[in-house]
Parts: structure tokens; sequence; C-alpha cells
């Protein structure tokens, strides 16, 4: 039985976490396993701090518009075929497992060529283009959200959740609140984008916050900005004299999570899995930029059962958002009854995604 198991991911935290996960369970059960990254993606320094082995693969993203950059683009891929194999070859997989963006398609794609079973792990509600068209080749395709099996088919497709952090279910409110020195007896909002912040979230609330001043006594902010922005977000929140908790990044997402009344954040897969664990009521800002519109369907998954509240940038101000803000923060029962419907949400009650992961891959080693 060859139990070398080669995982392609890449790109921002949402791909990379869930990927060393399953790395690190596909270990414990006796397998060998490597990694296929980017050549030019932060995730590397994060895999080699997990002492896990990796290969380096020079992939661009496919332009959206047309242009000279697509014939660039055609030239790169071809080229990152023969890495592939090259890398295939190499580490001689018994599985391939590609973990949804670009990375993963010349790797899924040529591991086929050499008769390797192939997995994908789609996390979003509706399928990447990347995701979509490796489907047809790939042998199993594990997807997070009950609704889109359908998308692949009950025979290919296992539903299998979203990993998230052990760190979120175990949290102590009290802890959390000792751990940031802020006031228990106030409202709290955390606001963050993601690993790498949001911009427009944050130039949004620092828009927003004289719409909402006179709440100063009644409301605490914990704003996870990225680098880009601290200062601008910190200064915004002083001149409205709102007490705010400002960091560039939190490793222990877990602890802000635990304080927070409610959560503002993007709609990434993770995100919405993480809020769906803890039942924390969130207004999810789409990042209207993303592949196919993906952070809407997300998103949308919670806004459909009234278990989160979405506002599409599109459609969005500093006033309305201040609003919802507003309304959220003075009137608990709107809060409540989104919670209660995360309550129903019970999908993902008995299902141990990394337990579920790595069975399946386990059953296509030869």
């Amino acid at each position: 039985m060859n139990k070398k198991i080669l995982l392609a991911a890449g790109g921002t935290g949402g791909h990379i976490y869930p990927a060393v996960c399953i790395a690190k369970e596909l270990i414990k059960q006796g397998c060998s396993v490597a990694f296929v990254v980017n050549n030019s993606d932060k995730s590397i320094d994060f895999i080699k701090s997990q002492n896990l082995k990796y290969y380096e693969l020079k992939v661009i993203g496919m332009p959206r518009k047309p242009s000279f950059k697509i014939v660039v683009f055609i030239c790169k891929l071809v080229l990152s075929f023969f890495a592939a194999a090259k890398i295939l070859i190499s580490y001689r997989p018994g599985v391939v497992v590609g973990f949804g963006n670009y990375l993963s398609f010349p790797v899924i794609f040529v591991s086929k060529l050499f008769f390797i079973p192939a997995v994908l792990h789609e996390q979003n509600v509706i399928s990447g283009l990347a995701n979509k068209v490796l489907s047809v080749i790939a042998d199993k395709v594990l997807v997070s959200f009950p609704d889109t099996v359908n998308s692949f088919g009950k025979n290919k497709a296992v539903f299998t959740g979203n990993i998230i952090r052990p760190e979120l279910l175990s949290a102590k409110e009290t802890e959390a609140f000792e751990k940031f020195s802020i006031n228990k007896g106030l409202f709290t909002v955390l606001i963050f984008g993601g690993s790498q912040g949001a911009r427009y979230i944050n130039s949004l609330l620092c828009e927003s916050l004289k719409y909402i001043a006179d709440l100063k006594d009644k409301v605490q902010f914990i704003h996870l900005t990225g680098e880009r922005d601290y200062i601008l977000v910190q200064a915004a929140y002083k001149k409205n004299a709102m007490k705010a908790y400002v960091y560039t990044y939190r490793e222990d997402i877990w602890n802000a999570y635990a304080t927070a009344d409610l959560v503002v954040c993007r709609a990434g897969a993770t995100t919405v899995a993480e809020l769906i664990a803890i039942k924390k009521p969130a207004v999810l800002i789409p990042l209207s930029s993303a592949t196919a519109n993906h952070q809407k369907y997300n998103a949308g998954y919670l806004s459909a059962r009234d278990a989160g509240i979405m506002l599409e940038e599109k459609n969005l101000n500093p006033d309305v958002f201040a609003k919802v803000l507003r309304e959220l923060i003075e009137k608990p029962e709107k809060l409540q009854t989104l919670k209660n419907n995360l309550s129903k949400i019970r999908d993902f009650e008995t299902i141990i995604p990394e337990k579920r992961i790595t069975e399946t891959i386990l059953s296509l080693t030869k």
C-alpha cells in the first residue's frame, strides 16, 4: 500500500490551515506527507514552521479579462504541467489532494495522466473554476456544505464539513475577557477581514463611526485590521471617542470570538464554518471580487436561514452599515433571533471533518 500523500495547497490561510490539519492527521495514520506550494506564496513559512516537506511550483492565477496576460498565463500553465510531472515522478504519491485554488490544477491534472487517485477539497458553497473542471477527472470531491453535494453527484461528493481550530470550541469567555483586558459589561463587536485584513471593511467602519458615536458608552470594538490600515483605524476610533482594542492580527482568534456579541467579517468558507460551530451572530460582507462571487453564496447559506446578515458591497454605505449595527446593538431580540437560528443548523453536528477527510483519502490508497 502506497501511503505517500501529496497535498497541493496555497493562497490564504483559509486554504493552508485545513491542509496542514489534514497532513498532521495523515501522519498520525502512518502516512508520509508532502506539500506542493506556489514558490511566491507566504504559506511556505507556515509549512516550514510545521516541519513539513514541500515542493515549490511556479503558478499564476488566470486573468479575468481578455488581455495579453492570457498568453503569459497559458505559457506558464503549460510549463507548470511539466514541473508538476517532475514532482510526481520524484515523490511517487499514492494519492494527490488539491485544496481548491489555481495551484491544484496542474498537480491534479498530471496525477491523472499517471493514473494516481486524486481528491479535491471544496470549501465553499459553490465550486471554483479549477475544482469544477478537475471534478470531471477526480475520484472524490470533499465538500464542506451539504448544499454542494448535488453539484458533483452523490457518488463522487463526500460531505465532510469544514475544518476549524479546536481552540474555538474550548475557548472560555471569562478567560478571553481577561486576555483582552476589556469591559465585560459592554456590547462587544469583533471586526476582521481574514488573515490579511480587509481595506474595504476597515474604511467602511471608519466612516460609519460618526453615525453611532452616541453609543460610545454601550459598545466596544475588537478590530483586527491587517498591517496596512492599523494607524488609520486606530485614529478613527480615537477621533470618535469609541472604546476599541485595535490589532494588526491576533493568532488567538478564538479568544476574540469568545468576547464578541456580534462579528463583522468577510464570508470565507472557514469563517462561515467557525460562526456556525460557535453560534456567533454576524454581519457578513462578501468580498465582491472573489472568484465566481463565492463569498456571496457562503454568506447566503446563513442569511437564507436568518442565521446571519449579509450586506453586499454594491448596496452598502456608511449610513446603511451604521443603521444595521445600531439595530443589533439596541435591539437584543434581533441578535437572539440570529443565535436561535444558528442553533437550528444541525448538518455539521455529527461530523468530524478531519476523520471523514482522512478516511476518504486513505480509502484510495493502493
